[in-house]
Parts: C-alpha cells; sequence; structure tokens
C-alpha cells in the first residue's frame, strides 16, 4: 500500500476545529445616549482586538459598564454576543442576540445581524450536542437564510457556508461562497472566517469524487482547482490569508493548527517532490513544537504520521522510524486504534524497514519493524467486535503488502495472503491503479510458481500482461520468473586426478557446474542440459559437493578453450542459464588404485 491511503483523516477534523463566532460587528458610534457608554464600547472595541485572554476579560467588563448605562445599546450587544460565541458561552450569546432581535432597527448594527448570531448560537449547540445535531444544524441553517435576505453584506452568505460545511454539504458551501466571491460585499471582521471556510472546503472536498462539483459551483477560473493537488494547494494559500489576518488573535493558534493538519493531508495524499514537501514539513514540524502540548492527541498522531510519509518519500529511514514512534507514544495504553490507522502505521513501518535494510548499523532495527510490520498489516485486517472492518479497497492493500513481507520467509503464507487479496481484487476494477493491479498479478505469479503451482501461475501473469504488456513484461514473466528458480555459481574443468579416480579415459573432457537453489524449490538433473561447445554433454550426475557433473560425448582435442552453456528445460523451452568460455587440458598423472 502507498501512504497515500491515508486519505480524508483531516476532512472530519478540521471543520470541527472552525472558530464560528466571527460575526460582524459593523458597528456605526453614531449618537448614543451618553458619552460614558459611547466610551466603555470604545474600550471594549480596543480591548477585543487586542486578542488575548486577559483583554477579553477586559472588553467584557467594559461591556457591562456600557450597558450598565444604556442596556438596549446595539453595538455593546452584538459585541457581547460575539464575544461570547468565541468563548463557547451559549447563554449570554443567545441572550445578547435575542435582545438585539427585540430592538427597533437601528443604523449602530447590521440588518439581519440578530438572526445571524443566534444562528451561530444554534451551530455551537450542535457541536456540543451531537445528538440532537442534525436539528440545531437545519434551524441554523435557516437563520443564516433569514439573515441573507435582511443583510446589506454578504457576512451570512459566510455563516451559511460554514453552517453547510458541518451538515457535509460541499456543494451549498461552495454556492454560498462563490456568492462573496461574486459580490465582495463582505465587511472586514469576516474576511478571517471567509477565507478558513475556503481553506477547509478545498481540504475537505480534495480527496472526494463531489471536488469536482465543487469547483464548478465555486465558479473559479482556476483549471487546477478540481484536481486533488491543485485543491489541496488552494486549501493552503486560503488558510495562509486567514492566519495572517487573525495575527496576534486567539483565533491565530487554532487556524496555524488548521493550516498544518491540511499540509499534513498534503503530505499524505499527494507525492510531493522534496522541494515542495520540505517546507510542509517544516511548518508541520514548528507547529507540534510551539501548540503541540493545546493540540488532540489525535491530531498530533496525524503530523506524527504525515511527517514520516514525508520522511519516507525522501528516503530517510530512521526519520521515518522516529516519527512513527512519536505517533505511536501518542496512543493511549487501552486504546484501540481504527484499522486503518493500524494498516497505516505497518506500512510505513514495512517502508522504513526497507530503506534501512541497507545500512550495516540499522539492520536489526529494520528486521523488528519488519516484524512489527507484520503485526500491525494483521491486526488491520483481523476482524474485531468494537471496531469497523477496513473496507476493500484497503484490505487488498494490507494483503498484498502482508504476501511481500511473508515472501521470503514463508512463501506458503505469503500465498494465502496474496490469494486472499486476489479475491477481493479480481471483479473490482475500481481497486487500486492499472499499474498497482499488474504489479500485484505479477508477484501472485511469482508466489504461485514458487509453491509449485505452476498453471495457476501462468494464469496471473496472463492478467499482469493484460494490464500492462510490456515487452520487458513479456520477458519478465514468461521466463524470467522460471531462470530465477536456480542460480549458476560456476563452471569448472574436472581436474585431472578426478579424471583418474572416475576411471574417465582422459580424452573425454568431463565439466561441473555448482548450481544454487531458491528457498523451497527443487530441481532434478533432467531439469538441466549442458553443451560443450556445439555438442551435449552426457552422463549428468549429483556429485557429493552438490554440484552437477557431465562429460563430452565424444573426445576433444586437448588444450583448447571451448564455451560451455548451461540450459535449464521448462515446459518444452530450453532457457539458457549461463555460459562460459573455459581450458580444457588433460596433462595428468597417473594414479595407482
Amino acid at each position: 500500500m502507498t501512504t497515500n491511503q491515508y486519505r480524508g483523516i483531516v476532512a472530519g477534523q478540521v471543520v470541527g476545529m472552525l472558530i464560528l463566532g466571527l460575526l460582524s460587528l459593523s458597528i456605526i458610534l453614531g449618537a448614543v445616549p451618553s458619552c460614558r457608554s459611547k466610551r466603555h464600547l470604545n474600550d471594549a472595541i480596543r480591548h477585543y482586538h487586542t486578542g488575548t485572554e486577559a483583554s477579553l476579560r477586559r472588553a467584557n467588563e467594559s461591556l457591562e459598564h456600557a450597558l450598565g448605562v444604556d442596556p438596549d445599546m446595539p453595538g455593546a450587544l452584538a459585541l457581547r454576543g460575539r464575544i461570547a460565541l468565541e468563548q463557547g458561552d451559549q447563554p449570554v450569546a443567545r441572550a445578547s442576540y435575542e435582545h438585539l432581535q427585540q430592538l427597533p432597527p437601528s443604523a449602530e448594527v447590521s440588518p439581519g445581524l440578530a438572526d445571524d448570531g443566534l444562528g451561530s448560537v444554534k451551530l455551537l449547540q450542535a457541536i456540543s450536542d451531537p445528538g440532537q445535531r442534525n436539528i440545531y444544524l437545519a434551524e441554523a441553517y435557516e437563520l443564516f437564510q433569514k439573515a441573507i435576505e435582511t443583510a446589506r453584506d454578504d457576512d451570512s452568505h459566510v455563516s451559511a457556508g460554514i453552517c453547510s460545511l458541518h451538515q457535509g454539504n460541499l456543494v451549498q458551501a461552495a454556492r454560498h461562497l462563490s456568492e462573496v466571491r461574486a459580490n465582495l460585499r463582505l465587511s472586514y471582521d469576516s474576511l478571517t472566517p471567509y477565507y478558513a471556510a475556503l481553506g477547509v472546503l478545498f481540504a475537505t472536498a480534495a480527496d472526494r469524487p463531489a471536488r469536482h462539483d465543487v469547483a464548478r459551483a465555486y465558479d473559479d477560473t482556476d483549471s487546477e482547482l478540481a484536481t486533488l493537488e491543485g485543491m489541496l494547494a488552494r486549501s493552503i494559500v486560503e488558510l495562509e490569508k486567514a492566519v495572517a489576518l487573525a495575527e496576534n488573535q486567539l483565533i491565530a493558534r487554532d487556524l496555524i493548527v488548521i493550516e498544518a493538519l491540511v499540509k499534513a493531508n498534503a503530505l499524505v495524499s499527494a507525492e510531493y517532490d522534496r522541494d515542495r514537501a520540505g517546507p510542509y514539513r517544516t511548518d508541520i514540524i514548528r507547529t507540534l513544537g510551539n501548540y503541540g502540548p493545546i493540540m488532540d492527541r489525535h491530531h498530533r498522531r496525524f503530523l506524527h504520521l504525515a511527517l514520516a510519509v514525508a520522511w519516507a518519500q525522501a528516503g530517510h529511514g530512521r526519520n521515518t522510524h522516529q516519527a512513527v514512534r512519536s505517533a505511536l507514544n501518542e496512543v493511549e495504553p487501552d486504546e484501540v486504534l481504527p484499522a486503518d490507522e493500524e494498516l497505516f502505521i505497518g506500512s510505513l513501518q514495512f517502508r522504513a524497514s526497507e530503506l534501512m535494510k541497507g545500512t550495516p548499523r540499522d539492520r536489526e532495527t529494520a528486521e523488528r519493524l519488519r516484524e512489527r510490520a507484520r503485526e500491525r498489516l494483521q491486526s488491520a485486517v483481523d476482524e474485531r467486535p468494537d471496531r469497523p472492518p477496513l473496507d476493500a479497497e484497503l484490505q487488498f492493500w494490507a494483503y498484498a503488502q502482508l504476501a511481500v513481507l511473508w515472501h521470503e520467509d514463508d512463501p506458503a503464507r505469503a500465498l494465502e495472503y496474496a490469494t486472499a487479496g486476489e479475491q477481493i481484487i479480481r471483479d473490482q476494477n475500481q481497486i487500486a491503479s492499472m499499474a498497482d493491479r499488474a504489479s500485484f498479478f505479477r508477484n501472485l505469479g511469482v508466489l504461485q510458481f514458487l509453491n509449485h503451482d505452476r498453471e495457476a501461475a501462468r494464469t496471473s501473469i496472463a492478467r499482469a500482461l493484460a494490464l500492462d504488456d510490456r515487452a520487458e513484461d513479456l520477458e519478465a514473466f514468461d521466463r524470467g520468473m522460471r531462470i530465477k528458480r536456480v542460480v549458476v555459481e560456476d563452471i569448472r574443468a574436472v581436474p585431472p586426478q578426478r579424471l583418474i579416480e572416475q576411471q574417465a579415459p582422459p580424452t573425454i573432457t568431463v565439466v561441473s557446474v555448482r548450481i544454487r537453489r531458491e528457498l523451497g524449490v527443487r530441481v532434478d538433473k533432467s531439469d538441466f542440459l549442458i553443451y560443450i561447445g556445439d555438442e551435449l554433454a552426457v552422463g549428468m550426475r549429483w556429485g557429493r559437493d552438490g554440484r552437477l557433473y557431465a562429460r563430452a560425448r565424444y573426445p576433444i582435442p586437448p588444450d583448447e578453450e571451448y564455451e560451455v552453456r548451461v540450459v535449464q528445460q521448462v515446459d518444452g523451452e530450453e532457457l539458457e542459464l549461463a555460459r562460459q568460455s573455459i581450458m580444457l587440458t588433460y596433462e595428468h598423472e597417473i594414479i595407482e588404485e
């Protein structure tokens, strides 16, 4: 399995983190009942825009003073509702906007602001009460639609777009946000949630078929927007705008985390080259260092796994291993990981082991990682009552990797996994790319051949060639796989003493061939032919030293160089294994018996 099989983890997480309380103040400081209330409101606005927790407390204190002088002051009620939304204080937010809704129209606040605020309260209720989520989301959307009908600006389109994201209606969200893009009637205070909502929309839609509909609904001229890579790249651009606008505000921290999660999703979903992946990797490391302690551990785990993907793609086995270890440190002792996450971790451990096995000092670590990869992948395919099983595609990738991991140590077990994968992939063309399917059937054919099922191997090879009929594949599978059953290590003429001991006439040449067999491969002397020059050698037999001996059929002139060829017979064909030119000499001494 390639690392991009873990796509989509961000989609459900990012949306839930989006701060929804950034409604436009649209306060026009016109006539107010007294200078004191106006001064208190000005102080509250100044403290609010400072953006710290302490300044928000001072903003609320100033608002209490302002409302103490004028309980019906629209600007103070709007700001108090906004701060309450950001702090998650639903009762205060609801009371503020309900009070504002009861007041006669005022030039101090935008029409529709009260409905927009009450819709955001419903949105917070939907997040905090999953059991009533759909009901609250529907009520919130209705309030946002009501606000849109009366508002002078597009701020409520942003709120409706965010609500649509929570409803999972990406196309509807794109339509609302495209209204903002088309009309450009957005207040400054709504710029941050607008760009944040766009970033989340594109990140959520990137790896779904709906991205094409989203791109059309947003009506953008960017031709790359409908692609996975294009949509993720655009998501990051929009989130970077939101982060820049929210600088020094409390929301900036959350947006930076969202941006890091989307960059992590990009590393997992799209195989970027080193120049592009490097900056993303650096940003994720910085985010973990600055905000790791306040992040959800599931998000920290995903960021570490995304770093592991990036290190693996860069060819750094140790860093891949370390990133996976950091991710596993975020797993609770009794936590049951989802099957797809087990699969993803096992795949990364396998990848790290492959990168590390070539370095002598890392060889033992690589072997341990292979064992852990087997355990993780096996756990991923095991059915458990406390978690949903893998879908068919991920099951296929798990079995395919297990077959490779067991190939050298236990070909029979490897074939069992490969056969399980074959049952999944046989009639499901949508699983894996054509190239990956061809590679799978090539590997299956090798395993079937090693397990002495030649007919099944032929069928698998034929399927591989049907998917990818390149000439080199034909050579590799129709011939090369069988040739690799054995390896000729050397060819030599038998020394004169051996000739005498075997009572062979000194003018009859004898050659020997050392043949190394692959694990589990059985061969017979009848499987081979040896040619000395153009003549077929005869009298082949296995020696005590494991070498294959043969003698020339006719006497050969001495002290001349001859070409010796070793051929393997496979299904009536002669496949040449090796050829070598050797000097044949007959100088010898008589050994008395």
